[in-house]
């Protein structure tokens, strides 16, 4: 609540210098990381992905990781006082611009405009990750019945030809 005449249970509000949601953790253990090697055994991501966040965490200088929502993804808390670097399994986000998202990065072709604050942010795709790539069960697959040798159309699963 802002003030006390906002609040219904007449509970004071929170001091002005109280810590922001950075400064506590939103992990049910208050975890964090001091560094991307630390954090990288306890969070989950394609192995190929790994020096690919090393280095973004080491071209923006991070202060701290966080593990956010059971690992979900992790809050780099950047030294600089910049927004947080969000990591998740398949993009990072969180970059003031497409040059530091670029040079964070290290690459030219994959920065993208973020939807966290649209037209503030930007962030990448990870050069292996699973966006759109369905719920992660098997992929569907096609069986071939064979063919009607009277129509030369596929079969059905029962084998008789349904013309």
């Amino acid at each position: 609540m802002s003030s006390l005449d906002d609040s219904p249970n007449d509970e004071p509000a929170e001091p002005a210098d109280a810590p922001d949601a950075t400064d506590r953790p939103d992990t049910p253990d208050n975890r964090t990381f001091s560094s991307w090697a630390e954090a990288s055994k306890h969070f989950v991501l394609a192995p190929e992905n790994y020096r690919f966040i090393e280095h973004i965490c080491d071209y923006i200088g991070i202060e701290r990781l966080v593990p956010i929502d059971t690992n979900s993804y992790l809050k780099a808390i950047r030294r600089d006082g910049g927004p947080d670097i969000r990591i998740h399994p398949g993009f990072t986000n969180g970059f003031v611009s497409q040059e530091e998202a670029r040079s964070a990065s290290g690459s030219d072709s994959n920065a993208w405009k973020s939807d966290r604050k649209p037209g503030q942010l930007w962030g990448v795709h990870h050069p292996v990750n699973q966006i759109g790539q369905g719920s992660g069960g098997p992929a569907r697959q096609q069986r071939d019945y064979g063919l009607c040798p009277h129509h030369n159309l596929k079969l059905p699963a029962s084998g008789v030809c349904e013309c």
